[in-house]
């Protein structure tokens, strides 16, 4: 078949589409391969074949779109011509291995197809013969068409499978293709062939092109199974010219330049910098070649160093970037669009992006890694170019090409990103479009693009979601609908034609009618709907688009596209020099005259490790420490970020760079060093604050460099000259020559005018009235400006509260450089940005400034009194009635949206009141509990009850199913399963009851008081047990012998307190009876050390009743549990105590753990008993459920104990659950209970179902993957899932994991939690690529070769104490050895113990107990979150109003709260009334209590809508100190804090998926120290996506800082 002529139908201003009948797909690549063979005119690019079209590139700046069109007709106007006759297809074999890992799918096609049998889906395949249409989406990539029915007929995967390997043959839509590289992928798969399809070393890099015919041959060969490579992996050669060193390369980093030309027919994306425009300015300033490659950086984050000087430009998005000198130190901020010189040893770092989605950095010369293709870009997914074929990494370094390294510094003439920025949150982009080609397939003439689709995408506005990448970006219809003129009722229909192919710009519209922009990176080919292109000119706005910003399109005219075009591309190349400037500035001292005279400063030195805080309170000035003598960059910013928010006027505080004498001593520093020494210091300090809008203002020197100016010389010149250079004024004492600012002491003696050294007596003054009295005189002195209070002092803020309080009788304390005095001085301002004011402060923080300036402060009172006990009215307001609305953690927890029905809720109500009413049985344990019987008396009854039982039964611990460690939640459950307990496992022959200690912490990061839980979970007629875990803060920081007699004092007077009111009693056992079991019975044969000995010691010396523990592990001698309980009857004996109860411990071991293990555990406890002529013990055993055996094994215990006539076994079981205690139905029966002590036990099982149900929405019992069979059992009940999702790992390879983490690392039992110790060590082999096999071996052979582990701090020290009886392995030193810089780090991260002399004195025994056992975050709980009324402790007894959906609570639920946290016993009955609205649609919700009706107003959350919808994230308001702003955009996929947590800079704060990455926010120093009040976005979970944030919605609520 002949064709004498096409249809040629333009794509935008820059390519054109020739169509063709989809039936002439033969001649269509004839008139290709016409094409190629014509000469082809100056500004021709690439032509691209598809299905049915081709598209030509041309520059539009060198040739025009009517040229074009005139060559492809030139060159086809030669008359018919025989398709066939022009070029014979060539004919290629391909070996296909069917089946095996390379087809999962035969069988499935098998199925569709009717075909039978994988085989015969085979055997139908390969006897197909296939034709190449073209290639696209990958590199290589072809489209075969030829596919017969029925194969023709599979679809494709209804959900594509996240990674094929390489080399993977699938069918699909009537197509088989042949997958490249290892990718997503959604065909159906039918087998693997070996043969290598694209190799970009080579030229072409296809095997295959379009037209070519294809045969697949099967093959018995299997294909090897390695490691897969980037497609041009190759070793890179060390750089010819270095450059930098990647210290962090930030969320995505790569190599780009203008992109790949002329191999888009071989299915190889163009890629290159997603904004050109910013890479072509960049080139343009460093005099580089316009395609020189730079580094393209999205959102920041990167840090790199300088191997050698060079020059650099920053374009694109403006990251706040900084450079810090490493010559000087000094810190320096950059402008984008300017040329900045770079040392060696300096380091560059970027912030997050504030103006757009992607930086760039440009070096003089351009990056310098290999052409591959005849370009230097990555392209990520093809694995191709740039560095190695992927994005840079921490580690990697890079090199420049040559050219010279210093150059003019010039800058750029045009900013458009920020050109036309308005002051609008959100950003809006306007983009001029052109009409699409419409569909390839409409026959010539027809009507190419409907006018309805490009009329609607003009008429609306969009959003740009957060899944958008380098390869499109994605649009949704803006939300309520557009804001701009519609023109009519055009609607958006998406849908598929034929592909083609398509370009950067190309404005794709899919099925769901949301719009798709493609991007640098996109396939080559598309087959969906494109009813307009973006025009060149506009694209790099595309390529900053971030997700939340707005869009909306104009149609332009092709001349117009041209003209724009041609503009933009003279102003990016357009440059001038850099603006600099100097400035004359007078340095005399002008005393205060007139009003002046009644204005005063009151300044302190700042940033030395003090109540900077407490200061602020009353200060107008701080005169912050700036690296000499103290300071690091981190305590700098939050010392700034302090002085802002308090509207303090800001000075430097340089020093002799001394920071070992603390700048006190005078050093003979040279004069010109000592001058640099200062400039770098200020600098440093000037940077940070332009970060927080504020500028230095003056210059006090510190210390000895402040006397070395008072007494003149070169040392003085040189600090003069310094300030002459910085433009910035001294504060001195005024007798100084060169004093521009006069200043007075407070608390320093005065000898005439001159201070009185500190070394004699009285030259400090520590009482506040006498500094006050010596300030309000000085303050009289004309030639005094501002008056200095040192905050080292021990009582500093006292004084300076004080000295404040006197000056405000007769001045206005306020800063001593008003707004206006340093512009006059500096002869004018400097340049400001739009928003700041002429003292470098934006408007917020000039706000804050003026109020402090007109503020009185009046002397208050210390925090030295206890808050007053809230009244039942504020206790509904400020706890009850939140929750009721608002609800509890809402969005969170392991099913979000599951609460507990009304009829579970219902039942927890009624088994409140019934078990309230039921009477509790008292006994023996009761008189002792309450002071009345002894403890020896309270034993001798156990032994008879456990003599007539056969033994007994202790209860688990209460919980949700989650359990582990914080996000354990049933601290609320707590209160009525106790008394289920009293009632009803009493009656059933159990003899204690336990309360996990995962309660007590993780209520209080919740909101409830951890001392009233322990509490509440008393039984009056039997002991408690909890855990006892109070050796370690964090794993890290040992608490001193000190603080844990105190916390256990504390402790045991909180226990004695609930039992028996405070009376004194003859008892002086304290009937608390924690499980001790730290460290794992680890002892030190040499020194006798054993931190579980001395934690017992301290527990008898309070007066508890501490249960000392073995720790079961078959890899303990059974000679050294002899010897422990040795110990343990003499540590007992030493207390003037005896020794009745132990316990066997098993914490997760598996099949070691059997009943013949335990029987001889316990007979070696009873020979030592026997042995020095004591009553035989009492044995408790922990009994983990790991294989459904462990009731069997128990009740195994029983009987063969029985059998030898010892009665006095006790094991701990629950009611059946998966994958917890043992089912106390069977491990009962081995007991002689009565009938109705087995009708008891079913009532409490029963009961206690219900209770727990309530709290369905944390239960993760069933993602329990450990293996029945296992070594490693227990310990991580519901954390196994959460832990493989969060690292993308096979869930049921964790177990293997940890198994081989305990054969290299056998840290046997050592610090708790063990079994976290062995799974974080098992992830850690997991998610290490280097590892391979999974195998002890392997991980030897890692680790001795100097591998690391990606595992935390704790788990490094815990691996260097080694606490266990178990040998160390070499592998643990040499892991130490290869990750010496972690744990150093690690070990330097102790935390600031809180010490009980640090407590108010006004604490109570719960609130040490709570201050001193859960250290800085248990201080700040009882002193914020319980001071402010907010946290919710009253709720405690009401867990059927806590766990409830939010706003469901139903009229007349009856429930008790708490008054009174330090008596438990004072209780409100209230009945809640029920739900109404006020006219303003504020919520009214009523409570009837003693009588009396209270009303609540309550304001609907800001995140939902009227109908209760979510709304999504609200604002933060700039404005306040408590409210943080999201700078990035995405979906939150998790926060790393919780509520009531302090928050520490640099740790993480949260997750983002933005742009298809994961990126890890941190807490900034600027909200370091601050308490989280509320989690405000809602994160991902597994059933839902986390909520969307763009830049300046609220990402974090904190408490005011006090």
């Amino acid at each position: 078949m002949a064709i004498a002529r096409g249809q040629i139908r333009r794509l935008n201003h820059s390519e054109c589409v020739v169509g063709i009948d989809l039936d002439v797909s033969k001649q269509l690549l004839a008139w290709l391969a016409t094409l190629d063979e014509s000469a082809r005119p100056d500004g021709l690019g690439e032509v691209l074949p598809a299905y049915a079209s081709l598209l030509v590139r041309f520059d539009p700046l060198k040739i025009s779109s009517s040229q074009v069109e005139g060559w492809v007709r030139a060159a086809t106007a030669t008359g018919s011509f025989d398709a066939e006759a022009l070029s014979a297809p060539r004919e290629v074999s391909i070996p296909v291995h069917y089946g095996g890992v390379g087809g999962p799918d035969l069988e499935e096609v098998a199925r569709l197809t009717g075909l039978g049998s994988a085989s015969e889906v085979a055997r139908a395949h390969s006897e197909g013969d296939y034709r190449v249409y073209f290639l696209g989406f990958l590199g290589g990539f072809p489209y075969l068409g030829g596919l017969q029915d029925p194969l023709a007929a599979v679809p494709r995967l209804a959900t594509p499978r996240q990674k094929l390997p390489k080399g993977t043959v699938g069918i699909a839509g009537g197509q088989t293709g042949i997958y490249t590289v290892s990718t997503p992928g959604g065909w159906h798969c039918l087998g693997r062939t070996a043969k290598n399809l694209f190799d970009p070393t080579c030229d072409p890099p296809a095997l295959l092109k379009a037209g070519d015919l294809v045969k697949f041959v099967p093959s018995d060969e299997a294909i090897p199974e390695v490691a897969e490579k980037v497609a041009d992996e190759a070793p890179l050669a060390p750089p010819a010219q270095p450059w930098v060193q990647i210290l962090a390369p930030g969320p995505l980093t790569t190599v780009q330049d203008l992109g790949r030309d002329g191999y888009g027919r071989h299915g190889v994306s163009r890629s290159g910098a997603a904004d050109s425009l910013a890479l072509l300015m960049g080139n343009a300033l460093l005099g580089n070649q316009d395609s020189a490659a730079g580094l393209e950086v999205m959102l920041g984050g990167l840090k790199l160093r300088c191997d050698e000087p060079c020059a650099i430009a920053l374009t694109g998005a403006d990251c706040g970037a900084s450079l810090k000198h490493a010559a000087q130190g000094s810190q320096t901020k950059l402008r984008v669009n300017e040329v900045v010189h770079l040392q060696r040893g300096d380091e560059l770092e970027l912030g997050f992006a504030k103006d757009g989605m992607r930086a760039y950095v440009c070096v003089r010369g351009g990056v310098d890694v290999p052409l591959v293709l005849g370009s230097r870009s990555t392209d990520v997914r093809g694995m191709l170019g740039g560095f190695a074929g992927r994005a840079l990494q921490k580690g990697d370094g890079l090199g420049r090409l040559p050219a010279a390294a210093v150059i003019p510094c010039l800058c750029a003439a045009h900013d458009p990103l920020r050109g036309g920025s308005t002051e609008a949150e959100v950003k809006t982009w306007q983009l001029r479009v052109l009409p699409g080609p419409g569909d390839p397939g409409v026959q010539p003439g027809a009507t190419c693009t409907p006018s309805s689709e490009l009329g609607a995408l003009i008429g609306s506005a969009f959003d740009v979601l957060p899944r958008s990448d380098r390869m499109a970006v994605c649009l949704s219809v803006e939300d309520g609908g557009a804001e701009v003129e519609s023109s009519g009722s055009d609607e958006l229909v998406g849908g598929q034609q034929l592909s083609e192919a398509c370009v950067s710009g190309t404005i794709q519209l899919p099925p769901d009618g949301n719009p798709v922009i493609l991007l640098a990176e996109h396939q080559t080919t598309g087959g969906y709907k494109v009813p307009a292109i973006v025009i060149k000119a506009d694209l790099w706005q595309v390529g900053q688009m971030r997700p939340g910003d707005r869009v909306c399109f104009v149609e332009a005219s092709s001349g117009e596209a041209i003209a724009a075009l041609r503009e933009l591309h003279a102003q990016a190349l357009e440059t001038r020099p850099a603006p600099t400037g100097d400035l004359d500035f007078d340095f005399t001292l002008v005393p205060r005259a007139g009003p002046g005279l009644k204005r005063i400063d009151l300044n302190a030195d700042a940033g030395e490790g003090f109540d900077d805080a407490g200061l602020l309170q009353y200060v107008t000035s701080v005169n912050i420490a700036c690296g000499g003598h103290v300071g690091t960059p981190e305590s700098i910013a939050r010392t700034v970020a302090l002085a802002v928010k308090a509207g303090a006027g800001i000075g430097a505080h340089p020093s002799f760079v001394d920071q070992e004498g603390f700048g006190r001593t005078a050093l003979d520093t040279p004069p010109n060093e000592l001058r640099d020494q200062v400039v770098w210091q200020v600098s440093a300090l000037d940077g940070l604050c332009r970060d927080y809008g504020a500028r230095v203002q003056y210059i006090k020197p510190h210390g000895a460099l402040y006397h070395a100016v008072l007494a003149g010389g070169e040392q003085g010149q040189a600090i003069l000259e310094a300030a002459r250079m910085l433009q910035l004024p001294l504060l001195l004492m005024p007798q100084s020559p060169w004093a521009t600012y006069g200043e007075g002491f407070s608390e320093r003696a005065y000898d005439g005018d001159s201070l009185r050294p500190r070394g004699q007596p009285g030259a400090v003054i520590h009482d506040p009235d006498e500094a006050a009295a010596q300030a309000v005189a000085l303050a009289a002195r004309p030639n005094v400006h501002s008056i200095c209070v040192h905050g080292d002092s021990p009582n500093a803020v006292t004084v300076a509260r004080a000295v404040r309080a006197a000056l405000d009788q007769g001045f206005e304390v306020a800063p001593f450089i008003p707004s206006s005095d340093s512009e006059l001085r500096a002869g004018g301002p400097d340049p400001l940005p739009e928003g700041r004011d002429n003292a470098g402060f934006d408007s917020d923080a000039r706000v804050m400034l003026d109020a402090c300036r007109g503020k009185k402060f009046h002397t208050k009172p210390g925090d030295t009194e206890a808050p007053p006990p809230r009244s039942i009215q504020e206790i509904l307001r400020l706890q009850v009635a939140p929750v009721i609305v608002n609800g509890y953690r809402p969005g969170q927890g392991v099913e979000p949206d599951v609460y507990p029905v009304h009829t579970v809720c219902e039942t927890v109500e009624s088994l409140l009141a019934s078990l309230s009413a039921e009477p509790v049985e008292p006994n023996a344990y009761t008189a002792f509990a309450c002071g009345e019987g002894s403890y020896e008396e309270y034993i001798k009854a156990l032994r008879a009850q456990l003599t007539e039982q056969g033994g007994g039964w202790v209860t688990v611990a209460p919980r949700d199913t989650c359990q582990q460690g914080n996000d354990s939640e049933s601290a609320a459950v707590t209160h009525v399963s106790r008394m289920n307990a009293e009632v009803w496992a009493v009656k059933a022959g159990c003899v204690g009851y336990e309360i996990g200690g995962a309660q007590y912490q993780a209520g209080m990061i919740r909101g409830l008081d951890p001392a009233a839980i322990l509490a509440l979970g008393l039984p009056s007629n039997m002991p408690a047990h909890s855990l006892q875990r109070s050796q370690y803060v964090n794993g890290l920081t040992e608490l001193t012998p000190d603080i844990r007699q105190a916390l256990f004092d504390a402790t045991a007077e909180v226990v004695s307190k609930r039992y028996r009111g405070g009376a004194e009693v003859d008892e002086p056992v304290v009937p608390w009876h924690p499980y001790n079991f730290h460290a794992g019975n680890f002892y030190d044969e040499a020194t006798g050390y054993s931190p579980q000995d001395e934690t017992t010691r301290e527990l008898l010396r309070a007066g508890c009743c501490p249960m000392p523990v073995w720790v079961f592990s078959a890899k303990f001698p059974i000679e050294a549990l002899a010897k422990w309980t040795e110990r343990q009857i003499e540590l007992f004996a030493d207390a003037g105590r005896t020794l009745h109860c132990v316990r066997i411990k098993n914490p997760g071991q598996g099949k070691s753990w059997t009943s013949e293990a335990i029987w001889t555990h316990a007979q070696t406890m009873i020979a030592v008993f026997a042995g020095r002529s004591m009553a035989p013990p009492i044995i408790y055993v922990h009994n983990h459920d790991f294989n459904g055996m462990g009731a069997h094994i128990g009740a195994e215990v029983f009987r063969m104990a029985q059998a030898e006539g010892f009665n006095n076994m006790v094991i701990d079981a629950g009611y059946r659950k998966n994958g917890t205690h043992n089912d106390n139905t069977v491990l009962l029966a081995a007991l002689r209970l009565m009938p109705e002590q087995q009708e008891a036990l079913v009532e409490w099982n029963h009961i206690q179902q219900q209770i727990e149900k309530i709290l369905c929405r944390f239960n993760s019992r069933d993602s329990q993957m450990t293996p029945w069979d296992s070594d490693w059992a227990g310990g991580t009940e519901g954390s196994d899932i959460r832990i493989a999702k969060e690292f993308a790992l096979d869930v049921r390879k964790i177990n293997s994991a940890k198994e081989v983490a305990t054969e290299v690392f056998p840290l046997e039992r050592a610090v708790t939690p063990f079994s976290e110790y062995k799974l974080r060590l098992g992830i850690g082999i997991m998610i290490e690529d280097g590892i391979q096999p999974k195998t002890a071996e392997a991980v030897r052979h890692w680790v001795n070769s100097g591998g690391k582990l990606k595992v935390g701090g704790d788990v490094l020290v815990g691996l260097k104490r080694w606490e266990t009886l178990v040998p160390k392995s070499a592998e643990v030193d040499k892991l130490l050895a290869n990750m010496s810089d972690e744990l150093e780090a690690a070990l330097a991260q102790k935390s600031k113990l809180i010490r009980p002399e640090q407590l108010p004195e006004h604490f109570t025994a719960a609130q040490r107990h709570i201050a001193l056992g859960y250290q800085a975050k248990g201080r700040d709980f009882v002193l914020q979150t319980q001071a402010k009324g907010e946290d919710l402790s009253s709720l405690l007894l009401a867990p059927h109003v806590l766990h409830r959906e939010c706003k469901t609570l139903a009229s007349g639920t009856q429930f008790e709260v708490l008054s009174n946290l330090e008596d438990l016993t004072e209780r409100v009955h209230v009945t809640f009334g029920g739900f109404s609205a006020t006219p303003a649609g504020e919520l009214l919700l009523t409570f009837q209590h003693e009588g009396a009706t209270t009303t609540v107003t309550m304001v609907p959350d800001a995140t939902e809508s009227d109908d209760g919808a979510a709304a999504g994230p609200r604002k933060a308001k700039l404005s306040t100190e408590t409210e943080f702003a999201s700078e990035v955009p995405g979906e939150l996929v998790s926060y790393a804090v919780k509520e009531g947590a302090i928050l520490v800079e640099g740790e993480p704060l949260c997750t983002l998926e933005s742009m298809k990455m994961e990126i890890v926010i941190s807490v900034p120093g600027e909200i370091a120290g601050m308490v989280v009040k509320t989690l405000p976005v809602r994160a991902r979970t597994k059933t839902s996506q986390g909520e969307n944030l763009t830049p300046g919605d609220l990402l974090l609520e904190m408490h005011p800082r006090k």
